[in-house]
C-alpha cells in the first residue's frame, strides 16, 4: 500500500474486521432490538420529553407496525394520540407567536437574545434579524416547560390544552400529576399509564 494510504473496509475486508467507530454506528449498536418493544417505547418517550416530536412520531409509527397484535399495542395507540395532541399544541403556540408579531426573549444555552418569530415550519423557528445573528432555532431547544408557561389562555383551555400535562409529566415537573383533570378520560388514562406503566418504560 502507498505510504499514508488508509486500508479499505469495503467488500474485500476480512470477515470479523472491526467496523469504523462512527457516531452513527455507536447509535445503531445502542438502539433497542426490533422485538424489544418496551425499550423502543422508552426511547420514544425520551425523544418526546426532549422536544424531538417529529422523530418520535416516526419511531412510534414504526414501533406500532412491529407491535401489531402485541399486548403493548393499545398503550402505544394512546401514546400516539398524546403525541399528536402535544405536537398540535406546540405548533399552535408558535404559529400564534408568528401572527402576533410580538418581540420576546429567547435563550439557547447561556446565550439570550430578543427577536420576533417570523416563521415556524418543520419544527424550526425563524427569527427576524437580532444582535446575536440567530436566524433559526430547532424547536427542541425550547423546553416544553418554557413554551407551556407562555401558552395563551385560549390554547391552554382549548382542544389540545390537556397535552401540556403530558409534557410536564415527561419532563418530571413537580406537581404535574396532581394537575391532571380528574374525570377527563384522556387525563385519567395518562395518570394510569404514568403510575403503572411509565416507570417500567
Amino acid at each position: 500500500a502507498a505510504a499514508g494510504a488508509t486500508p479499505s473496509r469495503g467488500a474485500n475486508a476480512p470477515a470479523g474486521a472491526a467496523q469504523p467507530n462512527t457516531l452513527a454506528s455507536v447509535y445503531q449498536r445502542l438502539a433497542p432490538a426490533p422485538d424489544d418493544h418496551l425499550a423502543a417505547h422508552g426511547r420514544v418517550l425520551q425523544r418526546i420529553a426532549h422536544g424531538e416530536l417529529a422523530l418520535a412520531r416516526t419511531e412510534l409509527d414504526a414501533l406500532l407496525e412491529r407491535a401489531n397484535g402485541a399486548d403493548i399495542e393499545r398503550r402505544l395507540e394512546r401514546e400516539r394520540a398524546r403525541l399528536a395532541a402535544l405536537t398540535a399544541l406546540r405548533d399552535a403556540h408558535f404559529a400564534a407567536l408568528v401572527t402576533s408579531g410580538a418581540k420576546k426573549s429567547w435563550s439557547f444555552g447561556q446565550r439570550k437574545f430578543s427577536a420576533r418569530l417570523v416563521k415556524y415550519e418543520n419544527e424550526t423557528l425563524h427569527f427576524e434579524e437580532n444582535r446575536l445573528g440567530f436566524g433559526t432555532l430547532d424547536a427542541r431547544h425550547v423546553p416544553h416547560s418554557v413554551w407551556i408557561k407562555e401558552l395563551p389562555k385560549e390554547l391552554a383551555s382549548g382542544e389540545h390544552g390537556w397535552a401540556r400535562h403530558y409534557a410536564a409529566l415527561l419532563e418530571g415537573t413537580e406537581g404535574a400529576l396532581k394537575r391532571l383533570d380528574k374525570g377527563e378520560a384522556r387525563c385519567d388514562d395518562l395518570r394510569a399509564d404514568f403510575e403503572s406503566w411509565y416507570p417500567g418504560v
